[in-house]
């Protein structure tokens, strides 16, 4: 039995191993990076000048989820999943021009999340089967794999097996499907208990915010107390609105770029700025403490400045052992291989 206790200072926890979903501006980017947030990008969500973005917070320790935007392609009915917006071949090369990038610039900062179709366990294992090599080759430049596990005739367990079989990829994380087609309790429970001790699992679609994320954690941890859970979840939707906040009034992020108007003079900066300002709230801070407000700042950008040097050698030693490992033909196609900067335009049009 897990004391009330551990599963507060869990979900504590769980909030510096959060992914921001729903990340897909330069003034998101910004606003997530510049409070220290982790991103989580979809690949039919970006905009131009996301990525090169996104890139400058690869020096510090902050990683990044991107999904395939799978979850798209599927609608729920009474009748059940529909296909509504099924990814092509073309759009699938795509996707993963976008993962080697993630992967070539984050290395094992990258979370990248495996071929599969929610709700489908035969397309998704078709998927993987499909592109297993191209999985192998994202997870030895670094780049974590999350392996989707969705449900159908097999139990959780056996798919996730089965996956793992496929991709034949060291260490995998179990991803955990808890928004589209959520997860049961049940269903959590029977797949956790087939993972080893020191198991991985990302939930998708959930993070702290949300009341069902205390049962989530609590049935996680009474099986496999030493498990290392990630997740992700939109963010920024969450929190924008102009008569849906408390009262009847605006949300708090909506409410924080009303007043950023009045103090930055772009409109990316007052996104960047209300997401920092926003963040700052969660935590009881003032920012209208000026004395503190630089205090912090100061020890923020020294604190950014080591990390930097320290991810910088560690980059440079990962990409040394790279171009050690692989031809030199193949290193150097990947080093040039080009994401355009108008990649979600370029997803399903």
């Amino acid at each position: 039995m897990i004391g009330a206790h551990r599963i507060i200072m869990a979900i504590d926890l769980q909030a510096s191993k959060h992914f921001s979903s729903g990340v897909n501006s330069a003034g998101d980017a910004r606003g997530i990076g510049g409070s220290f947030r982790h991103f989580g990008i979809t690949a039919n969500e970006v905009r131009d000048g996301l990525l090169e973005c996104i890139a400058v917070y690869a020096v510090t320790l902050q990683r990044l989820f991107v999904d395939s935007g799978a979850f798209g392609e599927v609608a729920f009915g009474p009748e059940g999943p529909r296909v509504v917006r099924p990814i092509t071949e073309a759009q699938w090369d795509q996707i993963f021009r976008l993962f080697l990038w993630a992967a070539m610039t984050f290395g094992k900062n990258a979370y990248l999340v495996a071929p599969d179709r929610v709700g489908c366990q035969e397309t998704t294992l078709e998927r993987q089967t499909k592109y297993a090599e191209r999985v192998r080759l994202l997870a030895a430049l670094g780049a974590q794999v999350i392996v989707p596990v969705q449900k159908g005739a097999l139990p959780m367990s056996q798919m996730f097996r089965r996956s793992c079989e496929i991709l034949g990829i060291d260490d995998p994380i179990a991803g955990v499907p808890m928004k589209k087609d959520a997860t049961s309790i049940d269903d959590l429970r029977e797949l956790v208990a087939s993972l080893p001790r020191l198991c991985r699992i990302h939930l998708l679609g959930i993070g702290p915010e949300s009341p069902k994320f205390a049962a989530v954690i609590s049935a996680i941890l009474a099986i496999r107390p030493e498990a290392d859970v990630t997740s992700d979840s939109v963010t920024i939707r969450r929190l924008v609105g102009r008569t849906n906040g408390r009262g009847g009034g605006p949300r708090a992020l909506t409410r924080l770029q009303d007043q950023a108007r009045g103090e930055c003079g772009t409109p990316i900066g007052w996104k960047a700025d209300a997401l920092c300002w926003q963040a700052a709230e969660e935590l009881g801070y003032d920012r209208h403490s000026e004395s503190r407000s630089i205090m912090d700042r100061n020890e923020a950008r020294v604190e950014v400045a080591r990390l930097a040097t320290e991810r910088r050698a560690e980059l440079a030693l990962e990409k040394a052992r790279i171009a050690a490992a692989r031809p030199a033909q193949l290193q150097l196609a990947l080093w040039q291989a080009p994401v355009p900067s108008d990649l979600g335009d370029q997803l399903y049009s």
